[in-house]
């Protein structure tokens, strides 16, 4: 079963290269507990909601994704970065 925060986790450490060892570590010793530990973890750090179930069809499409940067074939930006270009964009529009 795969969870958001796995995926979020796994999507921070692929696109955002700033990310420190650490964290890439904690990413790795998440991964490899139990689910039942993850769960307990997510839980903890507040971001377990049974409702945030990721649907099955979209497994290729992040993996596809996930290759599309690892070949260097999409442009990255830090999420900073892109959230403050939305931000410019739905001002202007406001």
């Amino acid at each position: 079963m795969i969870r958001l925060a796995r995926v979020a986790f796994h999507l921070l450490a692929v696109y955002d290269l700033s990310v420190t060892d650490a964290a890439k570590k904690l990413l790795e010793e998440f991964n490899a507990l139990p689910e039942e530990d993850q769960r307990w973890f997510l839980r903890e750090v507040g971001d377990l909601d049974d409702d945030d179930e990721l649907h099955p069809d979209w497994i290729p499409e992040i993996q596809r994704r996930i290759d599309d940067i690892r070949r260097g074939e999409v442009k990255t930006s830090p999420a900073k970065e892109a959230i403050d270009r939305v931000r410019v964009r739905l001002q202007k529009k406001a």
